[in-house]
C-alpha cells in the first residue's frame, strides 16, 4: 500500500455544513440578514446532502469495492446487484443499509429527512420552481417557515422532515 494517504471527503464537507448552518444561526437572529439567513440555509442544506452522499460512497468503497468499482452501472439503476436495483443516492443509502443489515423504512423520520433534502437538492440543482405553499423546514428545530410565507418569491421551497441526518 505504500503512504497512501487518505482524505474523508464526507468529514470536509460536514464541516463545511457545520460552518454553514453556524453562520445560518447567526443571520437569522439578527433581523437586518434575514435575506442571508435563506441563502445560508439553503447552501447549508445542500452541504449536509453532499456530505450524506460523500459518507455513503466512502462506505460502499470500503465495504464492497467490486460493487464501488462499477459504481456507475450499478448506481444507475441498470445493473442488479443480488436481484434489485438501486439508484441514485438514495439507492446507495438502501444498499448501505443492506450491507449493515438494517431495515429501510421510507416512513421514518431520517430517511424522510434525507428523501426531502434530496428532493430540494434536485430542485435547485435542476432549477425546477415550486409553486405550492412551503411547508416547515427545520434545521435541528430552527423554524424559518413564517418567513416563507410572507414573502411570495420564496415559495419553491417544500420540506417537511429536517430533524436531523444522523441515521
Amino acid at each position: 500500500m505504500g503512504n497512501e494517504s487518505v482524505q474523508y471527503t464526507y468529514v470536509t464537507l460536514w464541516t463545511a455544513f457545520s460552518h454553514l448552518k453556524r453562520m445560518y444561526d447567526e443571520a437569522y437572529a439578527d433581523q437586518q440578514a434575514k435575506d442571508d439567513a435563506l441563502a445560508l440555509r439553503l447552501a447549508a442544506l445542500n452541504m449536509a446532502f453532499y456530505s450524506l452522499e460523500a459518507f455513503l460512497n466512502h462506505l460502499i468503497r470500503a465495504i464492497k469495492p467490486e460493487v464501488w468499482k462499477h459504481e456507475r452501472r450499478y448506481f444507475s439503476g441498470r445493473k442488479q446487484i443480488n436481484g434489485n436495483k438501486y439508484y441514485g443516492p438514495i439507492g446507495k443509502l438502501k444498499f448501505v443499509h443492506v450491507l449493515c443489515d438494517r431495515e429501510y423504512d421510507e416512513n421514518s423520520d431520517s430517511i424522510k429527512t434525507v428523501i426531502e433534502i434530496k428532493q430540494l437538492r434536485d430542485m435547485m440543482a435542476h432549477g425546477q420552481s415550486y409553486y405550492d405553499e412551503p411547508d416547515d423546514i427545520k434545521i435541528n428545530d430552527i423554524h424559518i417557515a413564517s418567513d416563507l410565507k410572507s414573502n411570495p418569491s420564496l415559495r419553491f421551497i417544500k420540506c417537511k422532515h429536517y430533524n436531523h441526518l444522523i441515521l
